[in-house]
Parts: structure tokens; C-alpha cells; sequence
């Protein structure tokens, strides 16, 4: 840049180079975004979708939960030992209509949306437990992930199938790179099927979540899983 000192003014050079700067900054942050905003559409379109109606494994339809599932639902969700371990208290008649009781599957693009897939055993078609997929972050493409079993079926590997299937899909057909699974210290069943699953141990929260009736806070394991681990799952 220099002056024209006969004119007391800049040369034309100078305006034409500091708007071309101008320019490759404003559009250069725009195509950012607009790049940004475009992979985050393509990925909540692919998140939203990750998961087909019907999933078939071994013993297993896994499917999205309806109302004419809500006596089997009712019948996990209101036992104690189930709800022990989990955020809720035990569902009873009296809470309302079956929807509920039957949280519907919503879509899969903010943080906090949840897939809910419920998991019926073909050979009594009956539904016996239920997988939870919250979206933690769209951005971070990270997904947690939990699970109950209706105890009539405990120590019969159908929570290992139904959430290996579920994992192994969300990962082979949705761009998300991370899910975790908040597992109470008092429950050392299901940490053991968070190693089953190829789950890895990172660390503890310590007081992180409030006992329902105990008046007191827990200690929480969080269990992880990377992209591409999938292909290593077991129980599937």
C-alpha cells in the first residue's frame, strides 16, 4: 500500500486489494458454515434414519415400542429391581395411558432426542426389555446408550444380543463416532455386559446421580465404544 502524495489520496490499487480481502474473508467464513450447517444436515438425516423398523437377530425382533406393548412394558417397567438402577420409579396402572408408559421414538437430531427400541422374543412374541439411544451431541456425533431387561429373562444373553445389534447398526449406518453407556457402581451385572459388548472403562463420576427413595447420590462407571469398534462387538 503506499500514498499518491500528488493527489493526497491512495492509489486504486489499495481499494481493489482491501476489498478483495474483504471478500475472501467473508465468503471464506461463509462456505465454512455453510459447510458446517451441510455435513450437520447429513448427518442428522443419516442419524434420523440409522436404525431400519425391524431389526431380526437370533432370538429377537428388535422394533420401536406401540401401545399394544404396554403390558408387557408395564410389566419390567414396575418392578423394583429393574427401576433400581435407573432414573425412573416403578410405572403403575395409575400413571395414564399406555403412551405413557411407552416413551415413542422421536427423531434423532438434537441433543437429547431418544430412540427407544423395544425388544421382542420371537419365540413367545412378547416384548421382554428395551434399548434407550439418547443423542448427547449432533456435533460431536456421540450417542449413550442403556438398557433393561424384564427379570423373568435375566442370564439369557438376550440384552447382549438386542444391544450389540443396536450398537453395530448405529455405527455401521450413521456417521456418529462415540457411544457411552452411565452404568450405576451398584450394579456389577451391567458392567459386565458393557465389557461383553467391547465397551471400555473410562473413569468414574463420582456422585453424579440421585438415588430415587435412598435419599443419597451415587457413584456412576462410564463405559465407551469408538467407531469403528462395532466390528468387534460380541453377543450379536
Amino acid at each position: 500500500f503506499y500514498l499518491d502524495e500528488s493527489k493526497g489520496a491512495f492509489k486504486p490499487l489499495f481499494y481493489a486489494r482491501f476489498l478483495r480481502l474483504i471478500s475472501s474473508l467473508v465468503f471464506g467464513r461463509l462456505y465454512y458454515y455453510l459447510g458446517f450447517l451441510g455435513r450437520l444436515a447429513s448427518l442428522s438425516g443419516r442419524i434420523n434414519s440409522l436404525l431400519p423398523e425391524r431389526i431380526h437377530t437370533q432370538r429377537l425382533i428388535l422394533r420401536p415400542l406401540d401401545n399394544s406393548d404396554a403390558d408387557d412394558v408395564l410389566e419390567y417397567q414396575s418392578h423394583s429391581e429393574v427401576t433400581q438402577f435407573v432414573p425412573w420409579r416403578p410405572r403403575t396402572n395409575e400413571e395414564g395411558k399406555p403412551a405413557a408408559i411407552i416413551r415413542k421414538t422421536s427423531t434423532f437430531e438434537r441433543k437429547g432426542d431418544a430412540l427407544v427400541v423395544g425388544w421382542e422374543l420371537q419365540a413367545e412374541n412378547k416384548v421382554i426389555g428395551q434399548n434407550i439411544l439418547t443423542l448427547t451431541s449432533a456435533e460431536e456425533r456421540t450417542a449413550n446408550i442403556g438398557w433393561v431387561t424384564n427379570p423373568h429373562y435375566w442370564r439369557n444373553g438376550y440384552a447382549a444380543e438386542a444391544t450389540g445389534a443396536v450398537i453395530e447398526q448405529t455405527f455401521r449406518l450413521a456417521d456418529l463416532n462415540r457411544i457411552d453407556a452411565h452404568i450405576d457402581q451398584r450394579n456389577p451385572n451391567s458392567a459386565a455386559l458393557a465389557r461383553r459388548l467391547g465397551m471400555t472403562l473410562e473413569g468414574v463420576f463420582k456422585g453424579a446421580s440421585f438415588i430415587k427413595g435412598d435419599g443419597g447420590w451415587c457413584d456412576m462407571w462410564l463405559y465407551s465404544i469408538f467407531a469403528p469398534g462395532g466390528e468387534s462387538l460380541k453377543g450379536v
